[in-house]
């Protein structure tokens, strides 16, 4: 790679792949900085597992499904099932967080 070219990022986490040495080896290869490949390999997703490290997915509430809440005597744990989905959460929580989580399920 040049010395004053930018290295083109997508490409080089790509070609990754196919490299069976170490990222270190593969850095020093391509005259680039280990921490920058790691930065852009997260940056635009790992090929291996072809998708960034940490991603947050939208879920749908059907809210036709029925609600059930349910308290425990003995580990004194409320339940909270909706549909097929279930919430175990200490009955020693704080009415505020409570509240929050009821909120965010209605």
């Amino acid at each position: 790679m040049r010395q004053n070219a930018l290295p083109n990022w997508e490409e080089l986490i790509s070609i990754h792949k196919d490299y069976d040495g170490t990222i270190v080896d593969f850095c020093k290869i391509h005259n680039i900085n280990k921490n920058s490949f790691y930065y852009y390999r997260k940056k635009f997703g790992d090929v291996n597992n072809n998708a960034p490290s940490s991603t947050f997915r939208k879920i749908e509430v059907n809210h036709t499904t029925s609600t059930e809440v349910t308290t425990l005597s003995k580990p004194n744990m409320i339940i909270i099932n909706i549909g097929n989905a279930t919430m175990t959460i200490p009955d020693t929580i704080d009415t505020s967080t409570l509240t929050t989580i009821m909120k965010a399920l209605a």
